[in-house]
């Protein structure tokens, strides 16, 4: 569980405003969001100002919810304060990548009661729970005084061998939900690890189908997500300047990077943790818009920034430790007010040839500061706009 940050100085006032909760709800809250509530209600009545470590972890900790009483399927529900690495986007937001390390560890965590089955299974390093794909959409970015941010999980329809995860984000404050900051899906499967990177899907085990039934729907049960703002959801990109053609070669390549990876990368079976992918296409993207705009990325006054809104990875064989990781990173659609890129990832090996590990998608908006400081769509500066679009050009006619 996350330490505690120094950025805490008091989750703010104690009182609960019945009179505004009653104009956001405007109809009675359904048996979901009162169990929600509930869950939350120490959040919403304790101050983090002048609490003792054992007090602030009982506000911060993880938990199980019931969705429909007592036979309502397991939500997995964990409170933490992210450390100040993770705001590390350059409006001081929470930074895209990190949200796939956290879903990485979320799954870990909410494993717990299982943990010493699984690792019975996996010390042998002959199984594993490999990631086959991850979603990513950013709905929002405001959070309260105390920086509280809450993760609930729970699991879709599984197959003999594979389940998917969802993922849910809401920034927490005084008076309870500020904003869903994010949305996310996992898809892993249980596999034997055949050979060196070579691993075969196979059933899971009884305790592992038993501990994933208790977190899977129930036939006619209502939406469980949480009622909160998503001011990022559907955000337009404006008009189409650019927009590739159907065909992997008929994006428009951009950058390249190569990333030696090590122990550091992997994991206790010895394959490259799936959240690194993120963080490689990360960087080659930050690397990329620095050489066109340095000074957004230096100025401690930034008019704008180029803000992530939804990514996604799809897995197709796994990288191992040492390996030299190839990442692309292409350009598939030019809009008035954003971008979609293209990324692939790739081993190479000694001789010169590569071996397609993965590939990803990124979608990106514009900010621009308003008139009252806040960050809002705009349309791309001229900086990036126009190496795009002369790319693009080219492209079409080479």
């Amino acid at each position: 569980m996350a330490a505690l940050s120094n950025a805490s100085r008091g989750i703010g006032s104690r009182c609960w405003n019945n009179a505004k909760r009653r104009r956001r709800c405007a109809s009675s809250p359904s048996p979901e969001r009162r169990s929600f509530e509930r869950s939350n209600r120490k959040t919403r009545d304790t101050s983090m100002s002048g609490l003792s470590f054992q007090q602030a972890g009982e506000l911060l900790k993880i938990s199980i919810e019931k969705a429909r009483g007592s036979h309502g399927r397991e939500i997995f529900v964990k409170t933490f304060i992210p450390s100040f690495r993770m705001f590390s986007d350059l409006d001081r937001g929470l930074y895209f990548p990190h949200f796939f390390a956290w879903m990485g560890e979320t799954r870990e965590l909410l494993a717990v009661p299982i943990l010493d089955q699984i690792s019975q299974y996996v010390s042998t390093g002959k199984w594993s729970i490999v990631t086959n794909s991850v979603s990513l959409d950013i709905l929002g970015e405001r959070m309260g005084e105390d920086n509280i941010v809450q993760v609930r999980v729970w699991s879709g329809e599984s197959a003999q061998s594979s389940v998917e995860l969802f993922f849910e984000w809401t920034s927490l404050g005084a008076a309870g939900l500020i904003e869903k900051i994010a949305v996310g899906r996992m898809k892993t499967t249980w596999v034997e690890v055949i050979g060196h990177g070579v691993v075969k899907p196979r059933d899971f085990p009884t305790f592992y189908r038993d501990f994933i039934n208790r977190m899977s729907p129930r036939q006619g049960e209502p939406d469980i997500s949480a009622v909160a703002a998503e001011p990022l959801r559907d955000v337009s990109l404006g008009e189409t300047l650019f927009k590739a053609k159907c065909g992997p070669r008929a994006v428009v390549p951009l950058a390249s990077k190569s990333f030696e990876s090590s122990l550091y990368d992997s994991t206790i079976v010895n394959n490259i943790y799936f959240s690194n992918y993120a963080m490689w296409m990360a960087k080659l993207r930050e690397h990329h818009f620095w050489s066109l705009m340095p000074h957004i990325y230096i100025s401690p006054e930034r008019d704008g920034i180029l803000k992530c809104i939804t990514c996604n990875i799809n897995y197709l064989r796994e990288g191992m430790p040492f390996d030299t990781i190839h990442v692309t990173m292409s350009l598939k659609g030019l809009y008035e007010m954003g971008i979609e890129l293209y990324f692939e990832f790739f081993r190479e090996d000694p001789d010169g040839t590569r071996v397609k590990l993965a590939y990803g998608e990124h979608r990106a908006v514009w900010m621009a500061k308003n008139a009252h400081g806040r960050f809002r769509p705009a349309s791309l500066p001229r900086e990036i706009a126009m190496p795009l679009q002369q790319a693009a050009n080219m492209f079409a006619h080479a």
